[in-house]
C-alpha cells in the first residue's frame, strides 16, 4: 500500500506480490536470501515491480526458488546481490519466466538455472538487461541432474561482465541444454556465449557478439550453431560458430 524497505519473503504456496505505483524495496541483513520460494508442485510465484537491494553482501541473494511450479519476475531491479535468481529445484519439471527486468552489479551469477537430481526447467528469458561487474549473466546448467534444461533468451543484453561469461550453458552425464538466444546481445565479457558439454547446444538468431575477450567458446564436446544471421565481431578472439543452418 505504501512505499518502503521491507525485510525478506519465505513463500509456501501460491502468491502474487505487486509493486505498481509505489517503490517497493526489499533488503536483508548477511547471510540471507530477499524471497525464499519453497512450495508445493501447484505453487506459482509472480513477483513485479520489486527492487532487490542486497548491499553488496557476498552471501545475500535475491530470489531462491527450491520447489514449486512456476516463477513469474516481471519488471524488478537486482542491485548489489550474490546472485540475482537461484533457480534450483529438485523434482519435477519446472517453469521460470523472467521478463523486463535490470541486473545490475551482482557479484556472482546473474540468473543460474541449474536443476537437480531428475528434475528438468523450461524457462523463458524476455528483455533481461545484466549490467557488469559482475561473475556471469545467465547460466544454464545440467551439470547435476538427469532431465532437461529447455531455454529461450530473447531480446536480452549481457555486457560488461569483466571475469565471466554473458551466456553459459553446461552439462556433464546424461543431463541435457538446449538454449536458444534470439536478438540478444553479449559484449565486453570475457566470452560472449559459452557452451560446455557433449549434451549442451546454444542456438544463436539474429543476435550480436562484440568487445568480448573471446566470442563463442565451445568445451568438452558443446556446440554453438548460427542461423547465418548473426554479427559477431570485435572480440579478442575465437569468433567461429561450430555449425551454421539456413533461416528457414
Amino acid at each position: 500500500m505504501d512505499s518502503g524497505n521491507f525485510g525478506p519473503v519465505a513463500i509456501t504456496k501460491s502468491i502474487r506480490i505487486i509493486a505498481e505505483g509505489v517503490e517497493a524495496v526489499i533488503n536483508t541483513a548477511g547471510d540471507s536470501t530477499g524471497v525464499h520460494i519453497q512450495g508445493t508442485n501447484n505453487t506459482i510465484v509472480t513477483l513485479r515491480g520489486i527492487t532487490f537491494d542486497m548491499r553488496g553482501s557476498s552471501s545475500n541473494s535475491g530470489i531462491s526458488f527450491v520447489a514449486g511450479a512456476a516463477l513469474h519476475v516481471q519488471n524488478c531491479i537486482f542491485r548489489r546481490a550474490s546472485s540475482g535468481i537461484d533457480f534450483v529445484p529438485s523434482s519435477g519439471v519446472r517453469h521460470l519466466f523472467v521478463s523486463d527486468s535490470v541486473f545490475e552489479h551482482i557479484i556472482g551469477t546473474a540468473i543460474l538455472v541449474a536443476p537437480s537430481v531428475d528434475s528438468g526447467v523450461i524457462a523463458t528469458l524476455d528483455r533481461v538487461r545484466v549490467n557488469g561487474p559482475g561473475n556471469g549473466g545467465v547460466t544454464f546448467q545440467a551439470t547435476s541432474t538427469t532431465g532437461a534444461v529447455q531455454a529461450v533468451v530473447r531480446d536480452s543484453v549481457f555486457t560488461g561482465l569483466g571475469p565471466a561469461t554473458g551466456i553459459f550453458s553446461q552439462t556433464a552425464g546424461v543431463g541435457t541444454s538446449d538454449v536458444m538466444v534470439e536478438r540478444s546481445t553479449s559484449a565486453g565479457n570475457t566470452e560472449g556465449v559459452h557452451s560446455s558439454g557433449a549434451n549442451s547446444i546454444i542456438r544463436v538468431t539474429d543476435s550480436t557478439v562484440t568487445a568480448n575477450a573471446s566470442g563463442l567458446v565451445v568445451t568438452s564436446g558443446g556446440v554453438i550453431v548460427s542461423y547465418s544471421n548473426n554479427r559477431v565481431n570485435g572480440n579478442a578472439g575465437n569468433e567461429s560458430f561450430s555449425a551454421s543452418v539456413p533461416l528457414q
